[in-house]
């Protein structure tokens, strides 16, 4: 199915293209609506054969299924409109606005079922039992698994959240039925009745899939850590460039799945023009942008690599620093010398768990050391997590 999608699909391969991501997520929106209600109106028939309020559960499921995939669908079309006035990033995070409704639906399915399958133990019913209604239970099985492997292999080639998550969520299935029809099997060969708690248990793991869901959205919703693979290779290709003597500060926005804005300090010889500077940093946006469909600005430090003097000073600093903590990093190191005395001006990389109290004691104890270095010598120094920055005075 994937390959004969990737033939259908125009451009196939750019998967950085909306339009290409859009095309893949609707036609696994449209085959998860036909496979879900296919499977709902199968197992609803069995369900009510049989009297199982578990087999009734799964089948229930699957039309939260069907609903979470016409949703998916119509995201993916609202993800490929074009940035406009109020959405200057585009439209992309709707997919992880979908996800969230989906694993939303998913819960309440979840906990409803919980509570029915608990009436059921308290009061049990007999169920039937049909040769040929349990072999349609084991191709409802299979059909879920290779929902699973559809949605898993799209979802890895357009780095799909809702995709994966969906594909999760069918997995999950298989795992439901599998035990739906043990439940029957044990009641027919054991006179064991199993159908609530295999129900609970059902209810359980739809609870626990929509649970997952929310957990992989929420962290890029809320800002979570730039992928290392992509951090690593906008830093390979800006320190690359002609004259580059090295990067820092990378932070990469998400506006969703392929979607990535970016922003990076680069370091080029202080002796260089605006304009010679300025062509060099353009040559790195657009090699980031060509390669990796990253929208990228960088930020150039002057670098003082010639300045004997200074190479020394930070050296020196560098040394100290590490005697107070090994994760202590400078940037943007420099120095400037009036009447004699020496300034220096850096900024301090602190590990996020640093509280105020911390970075405080640690710019003093900074302050101290160079203090004994060089007793005229005053410092300005900025402490930086992340992406936030704050000067914390001079001394």
């Amino acid at each position: 199915m994937g390959k004969f999608l990737d033939k259908m699909i125009k451009n196939s391969s750019d998967v950085q293209d909306v339009r290409v991501r859009a095309a893949y997520g609707t036609a696994a929106g449209i085959v998860g609506i036909g496979t879900n209600l296919v499977l709902f109106a199968v197992k609803l028939v069995i369900g009510i054969l049989l009297s199982s309020m578990a087999v009734t559960a799964d089948a229930v499921n699957n039309l939260s299924d069907a609903v979470s995939s016409g949703i998916s669908l119509v995201s993916a079309r609202i993800s490929e409109k074009p940035a406009d006035q109020e959405h200057p990033f585009g439209h992309g995070r709707i997919e992880y606005i979908a996800a969230f409704i989906i694993a939303f639906a998913i819960v309440e399915v979840g906990i409803s079922f919980f509570r029915e399958s608990f009436q059921n133990i308290l009061h049990p019913k007999n169920l039937g039992f049909s040769a040929v209604l349990m072999v349609l239970l084991v191709i409802a099985v299979l059909a879920k698994l290779w929902l699973y492997f559809f949605y898993n292999a799209i979802g890895k080639k357009i780095s799909s959240t809702v995709l994966h998550a969906t594909a999760m969520d069918s997995l999950f299935d298989c795992l439901t039925t599998s035990i739906t029809i043990f439940s029957v099997a044990a009641e027919r060969l054991l006179g064991i009745h199993v159908d609530g708690f295999a129900g609970i248990f059902v209810s359980l793991l739809i609870v626990w899939a929509g649970i997952g869901i929310v957990r992989d959205v929420l962290s890029p919703l809320l800002g979570q850590s730039e992928d290392p693979k992509l951090r690593d290779k906008i830093e390979e290709l800006v320190s690359g460039q002609e004259k580059a003597e090295g990067t820092h500060d990378l932070i990469i926005h998400n506006y969703g799945p392929g979607k990535n804005f970016a922003t990076i300090h680069m370091l080029l010889p202080k002796e260089m023009t605006v304009a010679e500077a300025h062509a060099i940093a353009d040559a790195a946006e657009n090699a980031v942008w060509k390669e990796l469909g990253v929208m990228l600005v960088v930020h150039v430090d002057p670098s003082d690599v010639c300045d004997a003097e200074t190479q020394k000073l930070r050296s020196q600093m560098e040394r100290l620093i590490k005697l107070l903590d090994p994760d202590l990093e400078i940037h943007d190191f420099g120095s400037t010398v009036s009447d004699g005395k020496t300034h220096l001006q850096f900024e301090l990389h602190v590990p996020y768990s640093y509280k105020k109290e911390q970075e405080k004691r640690v710019v003093s104890q900074c302050r101290g050391l160079l203090k004994e270095l060089d007793p005229d010598c005053t410092c300005e120094i900025q402490i930086e997590r992340g992406y936030m920055n704050e000067t914390l005075g001079q001394g």
